[in-house]
């Protein structure tokens, strides 16, 4: 596994000025970490919480529940997801959407 990335270049720099050393460590299981079931954490914020470590370098999503366990920096990007899908087929009219819940049964039972 490789340790490379601006992270890395960032905490480099910062050892160098502040004159501070680095060990690293890969995170063998590549996971953030989650709650699990017994109330522990996985990945590096399980590191992190038990002090096996001092600092995690990586591309955090921020959770409550990650928030909740362990100090962040102020985030210096932000990401933008979406999701995909396949296309709507066409349903007619939108007096089609409002009349297809029901048969017409109802509708004539309403109106009489």
């Amino acid at each position: 596994m490789v340790i490379g990335g601006f992270e890395t270049r960032m905490w480099h720099l910062a050892s160098e000025y502040l004159n501070f050393t680095i060990e690293w460590s890969a995170q063998s299981d590549r996971r953030f970490g989650i709650e699990l079931e017994n109330k522990s954490w996985s990945g590096m914020i399980g590191r992190l919480i038990d002090n096996q470590i001092d600092i995690a370098v990586g591309g955090f999503i921020i959770t409550k529940k990650r928030y909740d366990m362990v100090d962040f920096f102020h985030p210096y990007g932000q990401e933008k997801f979406t999701f995909a899908y396949p296309p709507i087929p066409d349903t007619g009219s939108n007096i089609d959407l409002l009349i297809q819940p029901f048969h017409c049964d109802v509708y004539i039972a309403i109106l009489f």
